[in-house]
């Protein structure tokens, strides 16, 4: 891994704005292997309370993966109360931090020495537009937010190595991948690859060299195309309740996009 310094920030997100919860109403994670990317860290948190059995993660943004050892360490040594107070309203974060320090990589620990020497951590992170601060109700989308789940995902942290995860872009990941995967998470990547419906399709025939039959890939959260045009390429659209509470209230459906290999 690469050393990251000050001046060559990308900020990364500080949570998801996917309701990750909706996942597991799509395909069974138990016992799975799963190829997924870092993000803000919480579809590995929440992958790990679906009773997966192996997370591999990977991310073209340095500061994703410092982020995610960051966010790991935290939930495997602080109280949920000091975890929710740090990580959404920036408290006793020196504090909080002195109990998680010893645990970092020498590179990402003298990253954060110098971060929090100069600024505040939050700095450096996307405050998600649809999930800007916590609520009671945030744990719907993102399942170890509520209290009991947390301290159940702080004892899975125990007993599971810590993850494989590379630094690597999705366009040439699969160029290196060496395993057979159940499940492959790519969040809203497809955004930033600009490629049409018919060109992604054709691209993602690379991953499915390395996924087991009847394996099943979450290419995309979001597209805007009909279902007719997806279908049409393999594609499945899911219609799932809006991560946002206010969104959620009015009834509002965000897109999962999945493709699941045949044979």
């Amino acid at each position: 891994m690469e050393i990251l310094t000050i001046d060559k920030i990308k900020t990364t997100y500080s949570f998801t704005n996917e309701n990750l919860t909706e996942y597991q109403n799509i395909t069974d994670f138990k016992d799975k292997n799963i190829l997924s990317v870092v993000g803000s860290g919480d579809q590995y948190f929440s992958f790990l309370l679906f009773g997966t059995k192996e997370i591999d993660l990977f991310d073209n943004n340095l500061m994703a993966l410092y982020y995610f050892y960051l966010k790991y360490y935290s939930i495997k040594l602080l109280n949920y109360k000091d975890f929710i107070e740090g990580f959404f309203y920036s408290k006793n974060i020196q504090k909080n931090y002195s109990k998680v320090r010893d645990y970092l990589p020498a590179e990402i620990k003298a990253f954060f020495d110098e971060v929090l020497k100069n600024k505040n951590l939050y700095s450096l992170l996307h405050r998600n537009f649809s999930l800007p601060v916590y609520s009671d109700h945030m744990d719907r989308a993102i399942p170890y937010l509520k209290g009991k789940r947390y301290y159940e995902l702080k004892e899975l942290l125990k007993s599971t190595p810590f993850p494989k995860m590379v630094l690597q872009d999705l366009r040439d990941l699969y160029a290196s991948l060496d395993k057979m995967y159940d499940i492959m998470v790519f969040s809203n990547i497809y955004d930033y690859l600009y490629m049409n419906v018919k060109e992604y399709r054709q691209f993602l025939k690379n991953y499915e060299k390395y996924l087991n039959k009847g394996g099943i890939i979450f290419a995309n959260y979001g597209f805007l195309f009909s279902e007719k045009y997806l279908r049409r390429y393999g594609f499945k659209n899911h219609y799932v309740q809006s991560a946002d509470d206010a969104m959620a209230e009015l009834g509002c459906k965000e897109n999962i996009i999945t493709l699941k290999k045949r044979f």
